[in-house]
């Protein structure tokens, strides 16, 4: 009797931890995402652009890694992955990156960041590509607020907004 007993917690032991581990699993499979999206929020104040960048953290880990071996960079680089693919140029010239702070949940990777420029001509262009080289259907959505109000889906074959100032 009490073998039959050992026996039957056993059983439901086993259950138990069958049951957990394909809860596990599906939560996984949950997790994994077909769309590749990236966003943008960024203002556009008289003489600096200052915005969020928001990727899939699993993407953006795959980004950086295939930028790492394609660069030969013995480190992970967050900045020269992200000065490549985040862009902002005055009259042809590139404005420098400032990534001020980066954070991350359990999907998301973000950064904060910050061009100043001199507002010496009447338009910009904003690129936003990253991940685009990883997956050629990965969309950045794109809003700009401020002095100039406009917003775009870019892409790998679009990845570019152009910025007219006021003057």
């Amino acid at each position: 009797m009490n073998f039959n007993l050992f026996h039957h917690c056993h059983q439901l032991r086993l259950a138990l931890i069958a049951a957990l581990v394909i809860a596990a699993v599906s939560r996984l499979e949950a997790a994994r995402h077909d769309i590749h999206i990236g966003y943008c929020r960024a203002v556009v104040l008289p003489t600096v652009v200052s915005g969020k960048v928001t990727y899939y953290k699993d993407d953006f880990f795959a980004a950086l890694r295939q930028h790492q071996e394609e660069h030969q960079q013995k480190a992970i680089d967050f900045y020269s992955y992200l000065n490549q693919h985040l862009q902002l140029q005055e009259g042809g010239r590139f404005v420098p990156l400032i990534v001020d702070r980066y954070g991350q949940d359990e999907s998301t990777i973000w950064f904060t960041f910050k061009f100043y420029f001199n507002h010496s001509r009447q338009s910009l262009r904003l690129t936003h590509s990253s991940l685009t080289d990883l997956h050629s259907d990965q969309l950045n959505i794109t809003n700009l607020t401020g002095l100039v109000e406009t917003s775009g889906t870019l892409s790998a074959s679009q990845p570019s907004l152009q910025l007219e100032l006021p003057r």
